[in-house]
């Protein structure tokens, strides 16, 4: 009896929650472009980053 009052509880939960996390919104969001791709290399000891100073 107790099992399988644990188990609707676990199922309970499970589809109250799994309603949560991202919703949909009514605001208008600009994220702008996609990000570019960058070099995976590490710039050479001595030089700087670009955009940097």
């Amino acid at each position: 009896m107790r099992r399988r009052a644990a188990g609707a509880l676990l199922g309970a939960v499970a589809l109250l929650t799994a309603g949560c996390g991202i919703r949909g919104t009514s605001v208008p969001v600009d994220a702008g472009p996609a990000p570019s791709r960058a070099s995976c290399q590490a710039p050479e000891p001595g030089r700087s980053a670009e955009g940097a100073g």
